[in-house]
């Protein structure tokens, strides 16, 4: 399975950042960045540069959908999927207009979580 060597969690939940994070390590993402605002989220972003982000919606200061469009003008290549508790028709358009590849919705099941951003990896990340 090819995947991303790093990723930022951007959430302002400590119990979502923490649970993701054991995904990403399961599947193999060696570096994992966490941010608990959309401002740490975009300053994570320059300096780490990671190839996956996990960008929660609901943020306070920035919310993920203002975080979006900065992190897309830094590098237009980003790898974002947007995290949400309520994912309603309108929020998921807006962030795949924004430039989000997919979201997941936090009470999904891990088991769900996991084979959904294995195919995302498999999409982008393949070994050429």
């Amino acid at each position: 399975m090819a995947n991303p060597n790093s990723a930022l969690i951007a959430d302002d939940e400590k119990h979502i950042r923490s649970y993701v994070r054991l995904i990403l390590n399961r599947l193999g993402v060696e570096e994992v960045y966490e941010a608990n605002d959309g401002a740490s989220a975009v300053e994570s972003y320059r300096e780490n540069k990671p190839d996956l982000v996990l960008l929660d919606i609901n943020m306070p200061g920035m919310t993920g959908l203002e975080v979006l469009p900065i992190i897309l003008e830094m590098d237009p290549e980003a790898v974002v999927v947007m995290l949400t508790g309520h994912a309603s028709r309108h929020l998921i358009e807006g962030s795949a207009k924004a430039g989000a590849v997919n979201y997941i919705r936090k009470d999904t099941p891990q088991q769900e979580i996991s084979d959904m951003l294995t195919e995302l990896f498999n999409e982008i990340y393949e070994e050429d």
